[in-house]
């Protein structure tokens, strides 16, 4: 079901559109339905995915006003990797992905609030993260989950990562307030 409608997302993509910025429908299990594994996506289509994400991003950029910080040309998943990796333990909240993102990605400080819900979609829709089950303090009071990356979710984050072109690196660094730190970020 996800490969399909991955697969019918993209095609419908404009250049203007980013694969992480589209509404995307659940699906749910059919009873009966066999299990079985995803199809990889094909390294062309991750191409084209981040050519469309790398050319609104450097349009992004020409609208900047002076000072601004442009969008980094990849998706929410690799962004939400990248914060997952980053930790001591491998995980994060909610709240913790928000605050290495706009900690690390300028362009989230003043962008508008639509992005969280998208990495909160990303982390409940995508098998590259899961969430360890919810956990009461000694009080009786409910902790945040943590999430973490899969095994799946890293091998097909790196095959990404591994996507992208010199343009899209480059300006990847450009929209981090700490371009130094990318190897360190990109090590999944």
């Amino acid at each position: 079901c996800h490969a399909n409608l991955t697969v019918s997302i993209l095609s419908q993509l404009t250049d203007e559109d980013d694969a992480s910025s589209v509404d995307v429908p659940v699906c749910r299990k059919v009873k009966g339905a066999r299990k079985g594994r995803t199809p990889k996506a094909s390294p062309r289509k991750l191409g084209l995915t981040q050519n469309r994400r790398l050319q609104r991003a450097l349009q992004d950029s020409l609208n900047l006003k002076s000072g601004g910080w442009p969008r980094p040309p990849v998706n929410y998943c690799i962004l939400i990797a990248m914060a997952l990796s980053s930790s001591r333990h491998g995980s994060l909240n909610v709240q913790q992905i928000y605050n290495f993102t706009r900690e690390h990605f300028p362009f989230f400080i003043t962008a508008p609030d639509g992005w969280k819900n998208t990495i909160r979609h990303n982390l409940c829709f995508s098998n590259s993260f899961k969430k360890t089950p919810q956990q009461v303090s000694g009080d009786g009071k409910r902790k945040s989950c943590l999430w973490h990356l899969t095994l799946d979710g890293r091998q097909r984050l790196r095959d990404e990562i591994h996507t992208l072109t010199g343009d899209s690196f480059r300006m990847l660094k450009r929209s981090m307030n700490y371009p130094d730190m990318i190897q360190a970020l990109l090590e999944l």
